[in-house]
């Protein structure tokens, strides 16, 4: 991971393997987002979800989950097809756990991440042919892409 990382200009930040390490890793992300020079859209819509520069990382993780359960049940056709329709209430009510992390619905995570924060994710990945996955929103901001290591780990 680190040799795709470098390539990029990259560095790892080590993140906590709590279940929580997606949230996180997102939340340590949009800390470098808000105090960058990006747009006054992307800000107004990241104070808009409860978002501003002075969020610590923890709390900011716990309110990403709490804003992805919300995609989630408010556009619950979008994402069905990751799971059966019978179990999807459940799983969802599941992950408004913290530290609740794996299941049908774990695949779901960065397309509802990114469809919240109308930001598209970068994945990087251990996979030979495909070291990073693409994730775009429904809506996006122009910025530059949003980069987050999928798991244990984010980037700078």
């Amino acid at each position: 991971m680190q040799n795709i990382a470098t390539s990029f200009g990259l560095q790892i930040v080590p993140v906590s393997a709590d279940g929580n390490c997606f949230f996180r890793s997102v939340a340590f992300q949009i800390h470098q987002v808000m105090h960058s020079d990006c747009s006054a859209e992307l800000r107004r819509h990241l104070q808009n979800l409860g978002i501003s520069p002075e969020v610590t990382t923890e709390d900011l993780q716990l309110l990403l989950r709490h804003l992805l359960v919300e995609e989630w049940m408010n556009n619950r056709d979008e994402y069905q097809s990751f799971i059966d329709p019978l179990e999807f209430e459940s799983e969802v009510r599941r992950f408004r756990r913290n530290g609740e992390f794996a299941g049908p619905l774990g695949d779901a995570l960065p397309l509802g991440m990114a469809n919240v924060l109308n930001i598209p994710l970068l994945i990087f990945t251990t996979v030979h042919n495909m070291p990073i996955v693409p994730v775009a929103p429904r809506r996006t901001f122009t910025i530059p892409s949003y980069y987050s290591l999928y798991y244990f780990s984010s980037l700078k």
